[in-house]
């Protein structure tokens, strides 16, 4: 056998012992269990506290609407899914998002006038039956006195993945507040809407 032969099989017997070792440890496993053979990757869960509870939850959207005027940045994460009922869910908008470059404004409260910076709104809703107004089944940001943010640490538009971070504390009408802290989403997926 000559040098370069001798150099292929070397290369190739870690490679062939690897795709071996491979095949064996998904013997057995459901199909979904298994990456490789479903071909689809997992998604990744978006997480965060809400009032200290630790929600970890794959049950999200997140787009990016662009239209000719204004174009606005959505995240909504759903959680506690029961059957046949619309579930909770918590997120934000971002508006006027040009770039993860320019600090994201708040869109009540401290703004200041005159400024067409991003603007952002953080919210949650807590179904009950009932169509959502300002009452205990919706909570927003937009209260003066309450502090929130979002923060944008990658917007990949090729790939479509984004991650960041936010949290605040969101009000409704009858003065009940709930704490959103430590939430965190790494290079989820990201819809592109053009209209």
């Amino acid at each position: 056998m000559n040098k370069l032969a001798r150099r292929v099989v070397v290369l190739l017997i870690p490679w062939l012992l690897a795709g071996c070792g491979n095949e064996s440890t998904t013997e057995g496993k459901p199909m979904a269990d298994n990456k490789a053979a479903s071909g689809h990757p997992d998604k990744p869960a978006v997480r965060f506290l809400l009032d200290g509870r630790l929600i970890e939850s794959t049950d999200y959207s997140c787009s990016w609407l662009l239209t000719g005027k204004q174009n606005i940045f959505n995240l909504t994460v759903h959680y506690d899914r029961q059957p046949k009922k619309v579930p909770p869910n918590a997120g934000f908008n971002v508006y006027n998002l040009e770039s993860i470059v320019i600090p994201i404004r708040r869109l009540y409260g401290n703004k200041l006038s005159g400024q067409a910076g991003q603007l952002y709104s953080l919210s949650m809703t807590i179904p009950n039956g009932k169509a959502n107004d300002m009452n205990e089944q919706s909570f927003t940001d937009n209260y003066a006195g309450l502090e929130s943010g979002v923060q944008l640490s990658l917007l990949d538009t090729t790939a479509k993945l984004v991650s960041g971070s936010f949290e605040g504390t969101v009000q409704n009408a009858n003065n009940k507040s709930i704490k959103i802290t430590g939430g965190k989403f790494e290079r989820i997926p990201l819809k592109m809407v053009y209209r």
